[in-house]
């Protein structure tokens, strides 16, 4: 991986981790007054064994909005587990542009249309077994609006029977306390200035047992596009069929990622989080720069009314973004910028020898 998108992973994490640590200290018992009341929802979703499946978090504020959640939901371990690598976290808003490296995590959880929105991050982790964390914050004080705040990947323990309802618990003031270790841990909101809001959670489920949906079939992928790779599937004939883009690195389903922030009910989608291709040869006046294509595979899945998320289809379309037309044969030009650079901090007279070395050795290379 590359050394900047690593630091720029770090930071993120890092920041996130600090909202973690404000939150949850506002969060504890007797940590502040709380202002007027924030209202969250787990979705109910159905699922078969194995099969990993997207659990909504909703938002409804009854006053003001909050800047920040941390929220922990809490479920039988025995019975499902949070997918840890099933997001390709993004971050949203304009403040992010020209930070593509922010856009390679994994998690899971991920940012729904109200995150993205107030250009917010969410970030997942699982400090104790049965309880899953979530985080939304963001570099902005952007209230979050109502809607989807976050998705959140879970899957069912094979063996669990068909017909059980798998609870999953939003750990809030009205419900039993949660303990990490000897701390109560509870979810808060927080305004832009750090006060509390209350923070209510209705419990959501995941009925065990149902009918998947078709497998997508026909899926394509570009590679002549400059700002996104542009993925096109055929629909599957099923009431209300919404679908998922998913994408890997390699040909192993198992190890693709969910893109965006959330299902569709279009039959195509552009990754504008796929990188750029990779100059690996600066060039120079007398040869071209050297670039390469990133490429990426991509698989389709669909769910619908009745019917259950249906597996990744059989083959992925491998696809990549291209390289503009104004990059292409910049070697001299890219040379002559990096000269003029290089000369800038120097004098007049420093700058007249390098003129001159530059020449004879421009000289000496064309004599070669």
């Amino acid at each position: 991986m590359r050394a900047d998108r690593v630091q720029q992973r770090w930071l993120q994490g890092a920041a996130f981790r600090a909202a973690f640590c404000l939150l949850a200290v506002l969060g504890m018992p007797g940590a502040g007054a709380a202002d007027a009341a924030v209202v969250a929802t787990l979705g109910d979703v159905l699922a078969n064994p194995g099969e990993p499946v997207e659990v909504s978090l909703n938002l409804v504020s009854e006053g003001e909005a909050p800047a920040a959640l941390v929220v922990f939901v809490a479920f039988d371990p025995a019975q499902a587990q949070p997918v840890a690598g099933y997001f390709a976290t993004a971050p949203g808003g304009a403040q992010f542009e020209g930070m593509p490296g922010m856009a390679y995590g994994v998690g899971a959880a991920a940012p729904g249309e109200a995150a993205v929105a107030a250009g917010k991050f969410v970030d997942s982790h699982a400090p104790a077994p049965g309880l899953l964390a979530i985080g939304v914050a963001g570099l902005n004080a952007n209230p979050i609006g109502d809607g989807v705040v976050a998705l959140l990947a879970f899957q069912v323990t094979p063996g669990v029977a068909e017909g059980a309802t798998v609870t999953l618990r939003g750990v809030d003031a009205d419900h039993p306390p949660v303990l990490i270790g000897d701390k109560e841990v509870v979810s808060t909101a927080a305004r832009f200035d750090g006060r509390a809001l209350a923070l209510d959670i209705a419990d959501g489920g995941i009925v065990v047992g149902c009918v998947p949906a078709p497998a997508v079939q026909s899926v394509h992928a570009s590679r002549d596009l400059t700002d996104s790779v542009r993925v096109r599937w055929e629909p599957v004939l099923i009431p209300g069929a919404t679908y998922r883009v998913f994408r890997g690195e390699t040909t192993d389903p198992s190890l693709a990622v969910a893109l965006g922030t959330g299902w569709t009910s279009q039959t195509e989608y552009f990754d504008t989080t796929a990188a750029p291709p990779t100059l690996i040869d600066p060039g120079g006046c007398f040869r071209a720069s050297q670039y390469e294509l990133v490429q990426y595979n991509y698989w389709v899945k669909a769910r619908g009314i009745d019917y259950c998320e249906g597996p990744l289809g059989p083959s992925p379309a491998a696809g990549a973004r291209a390289l503009p037309r104004d990059m292409a044969g910049q070697g001299c030009a890219r040379q002559a910028a990096a000269d003029t650079r290089s000369a800038a901090g120097f004098g007049v007279t420093h700058g007249a020898a390098l003129a001159l070395v530059l020449f004879f050795g421009r000289r000496s290379r064309r004599r070669i």
